[in-house]
């Protein structure tokens, strides 16, 4: 009993230890996007500020210009943001993810990209108006993109922490000869969780343009919370059986007192 003691405190730990890593980290993550931006955010700003100016005046080339310059501004923020959210998820544990990522990043930058050609190429005022609708309505980066790809990231370490440490310490505890039956029921419950969750914000990532982004990634963020549920009560199971575990090395503890 000894060894089940072990592994069932193992198994406590690491839940106990995905339990803190997934909490509250996204509204963090939110804001330190936004400290990143202030430069470019600064820089949004006083454009539109000219380009409200310029609008007043009878100098169509001025307002042609401002135009331009605040088209390009809400790009530059933009592809700043994605390239630090593809950045950041290079660097945590979101291994799966990475290429989904990556590759929904890319497509969403190669539109701005396409657009600030169209901006550049732009003869009129209204043709630059046009331009600037679509690179807010068409990316939808900061309300669908980037919280799409924190959402991916965070059902994908879910996954990757029931298909590695998990399943490994659960393997032990069977060994043990410890029942696993409960553990493994909520751990299967919460990777099926998770893939759904990542389904869904994988499906807002590819296509920021979407108009029912608000309503999509409600949808994928109660699958996230149904699988951090799921690991929630496979760590009460774990305590359960570390309880069990202790009670049964202490009477084997106490009788072996007793004989000698």
């Amino acid at each position: 009993m000894a060894l089940a003691l072990v592994v069932s405190l193992s198994l406590t730990t690491v839940l106990a230890e995905e339990s803190t890593t997934n909490s509250g980290s996204s509204g963090k993550t939110a804001e330190s996007v936004r400290e990143k931006l202030k430069t470019e955010k600064e820089a949004r700003k006083t454009a539109l500020e000219a380009f409200k100016t310029a609008d007043k005046e009878q100098n169509t080339a001025r307002k042609l210009t401002a135009a331009q310059n605040l088209a390009n501004k809400l790009i530059a923020e933009r592809q700043k943001a994605l390239t630090q959210a593809k950045t950041k998820s290079a660097e945590v544990k979101c291994v799966a993810a990475k290429t989904d990522i990556g590759t929904a990043i890319d497509a969403v930058n190669a539109n701005l990209t396409s657009q600030k050609a169209e901006v550049t190429a732009a003869t009129t005022v209204e043709a630059v108006k046009t331009t600037i609708r679509a690179i807010i309505d068409k990316n939808h980066v900061f309300v669908a993109v980037l919280p799409a790809v924190r959402g991916m990231c965070a059902a994908d370490s879910i996954k990757t922490l029931i298909d590695g440490r998990l399943t490994a310490v659960v393997a032990k505890i069977k060994t043990a000869g410890l029942d696993t039956t409960t553990i493994e029921k909520y751990l299967a419950d919460a990777k099926a969780s998770a893939q759904s969750a990542y389904d869904a914000y994988k499906a807002v990532a590819n296509n920021p343009g979407i108009s029912t982004y608000k309503t999509d990634l409600e949808s994928a963020k109660t699958k996230l919370k149904a699988a951090k549920a799921s690991l929630e009560l496979a760590k009460i199971e774990a305590e359960k059986l570390r309880d069990q575990s202790t009670t049964a090395t202490n009477t084997e503890d106490s009788t072996k007192k007793a004989e000698n």
